[in-house]
């Protein structure tokens, strides 16, 4: 289904800004103990956060590491909130 990647080793590859992997890596970070502690065992239940970490997995893919960074950032955003019940 999916691929893990390793960051340092993309980055060597892609040349890319070491700040938006920071920040990529952070967002991504979160959105783990985010989707653990809502109990999203598999992402595809909720097709609004399927949708975003499509979008994100595919920014990543053609090398736009900052939109990557953003739509992950945003998206921890709103799982942050769902957490806290302010949907």
């Amino acid at each position: 289904m999916g691929e893990v990647v390793d960051l340092k080793r993309w980055l060597r590859r892609h040349e890319t800004g070491l700040d938006d992997v920071w920040r990529l890596e952070a967002a991504v970070q979160r959105l783990d103990v985010l989707v653990h502690r809502l109990g999203m065992d598999r992402p595809s239940s909720d097709p609004e956060v399927e949708t975003e970490i499509l979008a994100i997995t595919g920014a990543v893919a053609v090398g736009f590491t900052h939109r990557a960074a953003e739509r992950a950032e945003l998206l921890a955003d709103l799982l942050e909130r769902r957490a806290s019940g302010d949907n």
